[in-house]
């Protein structure tokens, strides 16, 4: 059976689980997917954040519930989950958690499996780059997981991010040994050449 499209759009799946947990209003879920860093990992531009609860409540995912105000401040609109939107949300859970797309490889390792028409020298200082990259987002989570248990933050809440860490922690290792390779000439390397340019 072939699978449903997932939408691109971070904030569809965000909106959902975080309705799953509790009614509550836009800002409420902007607030936290900030203090959760769910921008880490996905972006979540602001500016598409209503677009995509109209987008849910249109498709009957979601409801509004209640409007209030507290002070000046404008109306705000608090939803909740539809019984059709945790079956969506839980349904892709169900596919994306258990299952291995062979095919759903990063750009990086896409562009890996095209490395040989660069000369090594090339390579290196482009892994080289990526490495301090990498370093600087393992830093980065380092910092998160502090955060959160200084908190005393859920930490099922910030699996992505655990996950994501040891993911780049993983690719650091074998980043650092390609590099070293490299350096040392015991990587072999036919660099693929270009075809000679047809005369005009």
């Amino acid at each position: 059976m072939p699978r449903k499209e997932t939408p691109r759009n971070p904030w569809y799946w965000t909106v959902l689980t975080l309705l799953h947990e509790r009614s509550m209003h836009p800002y409420e879920i902007q607030q936290l997917t900030t203090q959760r860093r769910k921008d880490l990992l996905a972006e979540h531009k602001s500016g598409s954040l209503y677009s995509v609860i109209d987008r849910l409540s249109r498709d009957g995912l979601i409801a509004p519930v209640a409007t209030n105000r507290a002070g000046n401040l404008p109306e705000r609109t608090v939803y909740r989950i539809t019984s059709a939107g945790r079956e969506r949300l839980l349904g892709w859970l169900r596919d994306e958690l258990g299952e291995l797309d062979r095919r759903d490889l990063p750009r990086f390792a896409f562009a890996l499996e095209k490395a040989a028409h660069l000369d090594p020298v090339t390579v290196r200082e482009l892994l080289e780059r990526r490495i301090r990259a990498v370093e600087a987002q393992v830093a980065e989570f380092d910092e998160i997981e502090r955060y959160r248990a200084a908190n005393d933050l859920d930490r099922v809440s910030f699996l992505e991010i655990e996950y994501a860490h040891a993911v780049r922690r993983a690719e650091l290792g074998w980043l650092r040994q390609v590099a070293d390779d490299l350096v040392a000439g015991s990587l072999d390397w036919a660099v693929v050449a270009a075809p000679a340019q047809d005369a005009t």
